[in-house]
């Protein structure tokens, strides 16, 4: 049967997540858990990686991982604009998670063989960086 884990590197909406698995009934409860955690560290075999409204480069880490693990994503991403600052910092400025392979990979764009055919990475970083509002130069 389907299993559901959910991961945040935050302990409120793990919280959140807890409260509203408790309230299922036990046939469900039974296939959920939620964990504050990143998907890197989730060891887990999985068939589906989602990730909703994930900010910064946490929707590049799942899409690497569901691509490194032959599982199929669903990805709502959003903070694309400051990927950028980010990388220039090595580190994930709302977390701790660290400077990895799979961080810097994020930054090889466009992950599309298609559009590397057609932009430049500095290209593809001007797009992703004009979908968000809130980068600036």
């Amino acid at each position: 049967g389907v299993t559901v884990e959910i991961n945040d590197l935050r302990e409120r909406p793990i919280d959140i997540a807890r409260e509203r698995i408790a309230a299922l009934p036990p046939a469900l409860r039974a296939r959920c858990t939620a964990r504050v955690g990143s998907t890197e560290t989730h060891t887990g075999p999985f068939d589906i990686g989602v990730a909703l409204h994930a900010c910064g480069v946490a929707t590049d880490v799942v899409l690497e991982t569901c691509l490194r693990r032959r599982a199929a994503f669903v990805l709502v991403p959003c903070c694309v604009g400051r990927l950028a600052q980010r990388a220039n910092r090595g580190r994930n400025a709302r977390s701790s998670l660290p400077k990895t392979e799979a961080f810097a990979a994020c930054f090889d764009l466009p992950k599309s063989a298609v559009w590397r055919g057609a932009l430049s990475s500095d290209e593809a970083k001007a797009l992703a960086r004009a979908g968000d509002c809130t980068a600036r130069d």
